[in-house]
């Protein structure tokens, strides 16, 4: 799925990355698909999910992302900090 959204997404402009690793403090992660733009600095973050087998596990992992992905992100493209930033599960 990831790899279909990448497609289309980079078709239509953005830059791409699949499984993305990213590292705040003690929290690590995988961002399934990031596209984003360098003007203006936008972000948008998939969140691929087939199954849900603990709701709670997910959704805190899900809120984590949120809070510290972009920021991250930002840093390691060198960008400062993104205008706008979506994150969709």
């Amino acid at each position: 799925m990831g790899e279909v959204e990448a497609r289309w997404l980079g078709a239509h402009g953005y830059e791409i990355s699949i499984d993305h690793p990213y590292q705040h403090y003690q929290f690590a992660g995988r961002a399934d698909v990031l596209a984003w733009t360098r003007e203006p600095a936008a972000l948008l973050h998939i969140e691929n999910r087939t199954r849900l087998p603990d709701l709670q596990e997910a959704a805190g992992s899900y809120n984590a992302k949120r809070q510290y992905l972009a920021r991250v992100v930002a840093e390691q493209l060198g960008i400062g900090r993104f205008a706008s930033e979506t994150h969709v599960m």
